[in-house]
């Protein structure tokens, strides 16, 4: 029963754990690559030629929207207005950026975080295994 248990746990993990993966790999990123330019692609380094990116000014107004080139860059030329890129691919996916913000790496890449919720659930599953196994045991005295 113990066992089965343990098992049946790790089990749901895994199962848990492996396919949300596909999901990572679609995060839509809006990546500044110089003057006015900006890179559209996904954590994968793929992009979308049906990405559309719209450029809004600072009360939200759209001032003009154009798809990616054939490299998935997007120039907005020397537009002053432009305050807000909004990426999106028509399927689900959406990136925006503010101009001029520098873009922050990520503090944990997937992997890492993977790692850890995996081991917060093993740590979990443990320890109520040892409660269970711990009142079995007094139970049985």
């Amino acid at each position: 029963m113990k066992r089965e248990f343990l098992v049946k746990s790790l089990l749901a993990m895994l199962i848990i754990i492996a396919f949300p993966l596909n999901v990572y790999a679609h995060k839509m990123i809006i990546e500044p690559i110089g003057e006015n330019k900006v890179r559209v692609h996904y954590e994968d380094k793929s992009f979308s030629s049906r990405t559309i990116v719209q450029v809004l000014d600072e009360e939200g107004h759209l001032l003009f929207e154009e798809r990616l080139d054939e490299k998935g860059h997007f120039d907005f030329g020397d537009m002053k207005e432009a305050h807000l890129l909004v990426a999106d691919d028509g399927i689900g996916h959406r990136g925006e950026w503010v101009v001029g913000e520098e873009k922050e790496a990520p503090f944990l890449n997937k992997w890492v975080t993977v790692a850890v919720v995996s081991l917060s659930f093993i740590v979990i599953a443990w320890f109520f295994y040892q409660r269970t196994r711990s009142r079995t045991d007094k139970k049985g005295r």
